[in-house]
């Protein structure tokens, strides 16, 4: 029959005889003339009598027959996701009554843990419920084991397939602070963003966004404040990540899990974001020069300024120009040779500008030489009652002074007149800085005698003068201005460059004004003697 417990097999043999039942003997015979077996299946059992006769008999104990079967929920799953497999275990034939024991779930050939191990998880109402969780993607073959039991045969499922899919996740609006930017200052943008899983399993610690400008890493986003399914987090670009200064619209982009760097998720899809980077000023430094004397031309000695990043100079200023006595202001405006990333500059510094010994201001009688390498001042109340010399190589800067004789200087570094007083004739010439007579801020100068002025390279300005006598200013190169000035006797401009500009003046005489080159301009004089104006262009 079927097995439904312990089954008795009852025996009659002469006492003192042994038993072997599947070869298990037993030296007594049982009280009651019975063997128990207790297991369902093929047996033998074996009586040897004192005498030792033996008789066998072959017997067997049926089972009723299981079917197993085996479902999930849900049919496929995500990383982290909570799996239930149900094993139904009903018996083949009607009318026998329902299974009971326990059922063992298998993933491949390995128990599954948690769900009873090798003693199985217990049938109730025909079912057994295991539980798993995946913590990683893959493909699974399910299987569920009846264990068998209560007169019912063992049976096992067929394979169930499970796949274990990673989980999506979206990457939310990337929010910026900071911008705008300064160019070289990209280290103040902060740019911050959360990663929501697309299932409500937990987010997990370590996870990353990448922050880029095209192919350019810009910050990385430790996903380090877990809230649930999401995590959040944010960067700043490390000191040296620079972006060209411009508005980069939707220039930004924000992605999770692009390169597979967790295997646990799908890549979500990027993020873009809005930056704007400022262009930077570059900074100038000029240190205060060393004064100089009145003469001296500016060179790269005084024109030093220093910038923060390459590029030009341009000073004001240039290089060459012979300054006034006095405080003057430098200046420079620096054009950066990236002009993408950096404005333009200006920056500005003083130069004392000077005598190389006290201005004379009072009486010094007899003559004065200028000496090479000396700059002479002769300022308000300041006289030589006799003529002054000026050699080559000297200066003569006069403001307000008298001198009592002639001037003449050859070869000088710089001649200035300022509201002077000469009693006798002037002559300059190949003076290699400006010559100054008169002009804005100046008083009127009074030449006594004829002035010439020729030969000179660094420009001529004659303004708002009185000479009594002829004047010649020809053959000068830089440019020359003659303004309202008034010359008793004839005047001879001729040969120069760099342009001529005659306005307002009276001459008493006749004026010859040829041949000059550069810009022309003729206006508003009053001449009493003939004009020859020609070969001026």
């Amino acid at each position: 029959g079927y097995y439904t417990g312990p089954v008795t097999a009852n025996i009659t043999a002469p006492a003192g005889s042994t038993y072997v039942l599947d070869g298990s003997p037993s030296t007594a015979q049982p009280t009651s003339g019975a063997v128990v077996v207790s297991t369902a299946g093929e047996h033998t059992l074996t009586v040897t009598d004192p005498n030792g006769d033996t008789a066998t008999q072959a017997f067997a104990i049926s089972t009723y027959q299981t079917t197993t079967s085996l479902s999930s929920n849900p049919t496929s799953s995500v990383v982290g996701q909570q799996v239930s497999f149900t094993a139904a275990v009903a018996a083949a034939s009607s009318g026998v009554g329902s299974p009971g024991g326990n059922v063992e779930f298998f993933d491949g050939t390995t128990p599954i843990a948690g769900c009873g191990g090798a003693s199985g998880t217990a049938l109730s109402g025909g079912d057994a419920l295991c539980l798993a969780t995946y913590t990683s993607p893959g493909a699974h073959e399910i299987t569920a084991s009846y264990l068998g039991g209560g007169g019912f045969s063992a049976s096992t499922s067929g394979s169930l397939g499970l796949t274990v899919s990673p989980r999506s996740a979206t990457v939310s609006a990337v929010s910026v602070t900071g911008s705008p930017a300064t160019y070289g200052g990209e280290t103040s943008l902060q740019f911050s963003a959360t990663v929501t899983a697309g299932d409500s399993g937990s987010f997990p610690s370590g996870d990353t966004v990448s922050v880029t400008h095209g192919a350019t890493p810009i910050c990385t986003i430790n996903l380090s404040t877990l809230s649930g399914n999401s995590g959040s987090g944010s960067c700043s670009p490390s000191s040296g990540t620079v972006l060209p200064a411009g508005t980069y619209t939707n220039g930004i982009t924000a992605t999770f899990n692009s390169t597979g760097a967790d295997p646990n998720f799908l890549a979500a899809a990027p993020v873009t974001a809005s930056v704007t980077i400022t262009q930077a000023t570059p900074t100038i430094t000029w240190a205060t020069p060393a004064a100089i004397t009145y003469g001296t031309p500016l060179s790269t000695t005084q024109l030093d300024a220093k910038a923060s990043v390459p590029g030009t100079f341009t000073y004001s200023p240039a290089a060459g120009t012979v300054l006034q006595p006095g405080t003057q202001t430098l200046s420079v405006t620096f054009t950066p040779t990236d002009t993408t990333d950096y404005t333009s500059a200006t920056g500005s510094t003083t130069l004392s500008v000077g005598f190389t010994q006290a201005c004379i201001t009072t009486t010094d009688s007899g003559s004065l030489t200028v000496a090479k390498g000396q700059v002479i001042c002769i300022s308000t109340g300041g006289k030589v009652t006799g003529s002054v010399s000026v050699a080559a190589g000297g200066a003569l800067w006069v403001s307000g002074g008298t001198i009592g004789g002639s001037l003449s200087s050859s070869g000088a570094l710089g001649i200035t007149l300022c509201g002077a007083k000469v009693t006798g004739s002037v002559s300059v010439t190949g003076t290699s800085g400006p010559v100054v007579m008169g002009g804005s801020g100046c008083a009127s100068d009074t030449v006594g005698g004829s002035l010439s002025v020729t030969g000179n390279t660094d420009g001529v300005v004659f303004d708002s003068n009185s000479v009594t006598g002829s004047l010649t200013i020809s053959s000068n190169a830089g440019g020359v201005t003659i303004s309202g000035n008034t010359v008793t006797g004839s005047a001879a401009v001729s040969s120069n460059t760099g342009g001529v500009t005659f306005t307002s003046n009276k001459v008493t005489g006749s004026l010859a004004i040829t041949n000059n080159s550069g810009p022309f301009t003729y206006s508003g004089n009053t001449v009493s003697g003939s004009v020859t104006n020609s070969g001026n262009t």
